[in-house]
């Protein structure tokens, strides 16, 4: 984009969606590609030729479209691919990731046996105190850090499931517990909308206050017992999801 260009201000289309449109182009022919930095507002000005005011208006509605992200400090790039989940179906966010083809890969910040608190005993439907693995970690795709998840598994009835022995750096959370013996059937989600706090910003690599869906689930084996409660933090600009409707 080293050259310069005049917006049609005659246009009835405002020049801020003009430049929209041009970024977008740039991207739809491969000349910025996933992952690229894009010129930067002194730049795009003196291609454009329009002022400070129309670039950023411009940016500020590709990055709501998820079509662009900033990064503070570094500047604004051509957003990756979203994590696309399938609402209807019960899948780890390994298995979903692999069958996309994308690398992935997990860093385990913590793997522990914990007396579980009220509000997670009672998702997991826990009478009595009872011990509970607990696991956090965050999750790579292709190289970026985009989801903070952790998950919470009773002991009691999965005696075969010898988390000590497992690396979860790499290993899927659900094909494991069926490698216990555990038969996952069903679950149940709850997608709520929150920003980013400082744990957020400093592990998923984006500003504080920046957009994150987080998503609460629950997995019933085929007893219908609770086998696993899980809250997972997505960065906004790296997920989407999918439900399929039918009438």
């Amino acid at each position: 984009m080293g050259y310069r260009m005049e917006m049609n201000k005659k246009s009835d289309k405002p020049l801020y969606h003009q430049v929209e449109e041009y970024i977008k182009n740039k991207i739809a022919t491969d000349q910025l590609k996933p992952g690229d930095l894009l010129p930067t507002e002194t730049e795009l000005e003196e291609i454009l030729n329009v002022s400070r005011t129309t670039i950023r208006a411009a940016i500020t509605e590709l990055q709501h479209a998820g079509i662009v992200t900033k990064q503070q400090g570094r500047g604004t790039f051509v957003a990756k691919k979203p994590y696309e989940e399938q609402l209807p179906l019960l899948k780890s966010f390994t298995e979903d990731a692999l069958a996309k083809g994308s690398t992935l890969k997990s860093s385990v910040l913590g793997k522990d046996i914990i007396i579980p608190g009220e509000e997670v005993a009672g998702r997991l439907r826990l009478k009595e105190k009872a011990k509970v693995f607990k696991l956090f970690r965050v999750r790579y795709l292709d190289e970026e850090p985009i989801q903070l998840t952790t998950s919470y598994v009773p002991l009691k009835g999965v005696e075969g499931f010898h988390f000590e022995e497992i690396d979860f750096t790499t290993a899927s959370l659900y094909e494991e517990l069926e490698k216990a013996g555990v038969i996952l059937d069903s679950g149940e989600e709850i997608i709520e909308v929150d920003v980013a706090g400082p744990v957020d910003a400093a592990l998923l690599g984006v500003e504080c206050g920046f957009p994150i869906f987080v998503t609460k689930r629950i997995v019933y084996d085929d007893k219908n017992v609770v086998v696993e409660a899980s809250e997972t933090r997505t960065r906004g600009d790296r997920h989407r999801a999918v439900i399929k409707l039918k009438r």
